[in-house]
């Protein structure tokens, strides 16, 4: 074989070489999407078929958070009494069957470990499932607004949460600019509505694959709204049979669907308690039986 040969053979070789390389990796990215996040807490839930729900703690303490642009947005605190235990990440699909023994309301797109999309009524029949899973060691139920604020902000009083920086921002959190979404849908859908792809493209993201904040808890903004327990009852919520409440339920932290600019701990968004939304999840707090006396917030 000439010397011109012998090279046309080894560079042939290393492109072949490349081209398996390239493969095994586009099947160890394909195999990446359906496998669980890693996560670390404190506590971990069994909920069967190897489906494991991780919570941290968050101890009791108070946070001041100073007004907002020139006293556009007023300054509050936040204040825990007794600790609570959080989930690290939102209510997955993968967790939502297990729990719930049928689909997820959504189950027809993308990964088992992405955020579930429901209804703030759908959220409470998940709890009350989860509390014969549970009990009597805790309590399960949505954060309060105050419980959700605080362990987003992780101890920072900043409405950027320092996180001024894009790039910085970026490997936090899923926003419209980095999660791919072409067209920004209604801000509810109906259950039997199928959302066109054209409303989200690749918005929808698997859980705790951004980096967590600063007490190890992931996507506490974008990705998917998260439903929280109101400062009054949403009434009828659970009622089976019945029309979709009209009552308002609250969701905070913003979504995969919304802009860097409108993401925010401070930020709080509200539909129909009755009514599924496309962009909000949910994720549980746990409480332990209180000790008599003790003031729960």
């Amino acid at each position: 074989m000439t010397r011109t040969g012998r090279r046309v053979a080894a560079l042939a070789i290393a492109i072949t070489a490349l081209g398996l390389l390239a493969a095994a990796a586009v099947v160890v990215l394909r195999a990446s999407w359906d496998r669980a996040p890693a996560v670390h807490g404190d506590v971990t839930i069994d909920l069967g078929d190897g489906v494991p729900m991780v919570f941290v703690e968050i101890a009791p303490g108070r946070l001041d958070v100073p007004e907002f642009l020139g006293g556009l947005g007023q300054g509050y605190e936040l204040e825990i009494f007794v600790p609570f235990l959080v989930g690290v990440h939102e209510v997955t699909r993968a967790q939502w069957t297990a729990v719930m023994a049928e689909p997820a309301p959504d189950s027809t797109r993308g990964s088992a470990h992405r955020p579930v999309w429901l209804s703030y009524a759908d959220t409470l029949r998940f709890v009350e499932r989860l509390n014969e899973l549970v009990a009597p060691d805790y309590e399960a139920t949505l954060p309060t607004e105050v419980q959700w604020e605080y362990a987003c902000r992780a101890g920072n009083p900043s409405d950027t949460l320092d996180l001024d920086d894009p790039d910085l921002f970026d490997a936090m959190v899923w926003h419209r600019g980095n999660s791919g979404v072409t067209q920004v849908p209604p801000t509810d859908i109906p259950k039997d509505l199928r959302i066109p792809d054209a409303w989200y493209g690749e918005a929808v993201q698997a859980a705790a694959t951004k980096a967590p904040n600063a007490w190890g808890l992931y996507d506490m903004l974008g990705n998917a709204w998260e439903w929280c327990l109101p400062d009054a009852p949403v009434a009828d919520s659970v009622d089976e049979g019945s029309a979709p409440s009209m009552e308002m339920a609250v969701s905070r932290g913003g979504s995969a669907n919304n802009s860097a600019r409108a993401v925010s701990p401070r930020g709080a968004g509200s539909a129909p308690a009755g009514n599924a939304m496309y962009k909000a999840g949910f994720r549980v707090v746990l409480m332990r039986p209180p000790e008599s006396g003790s003031t729960t917030r």
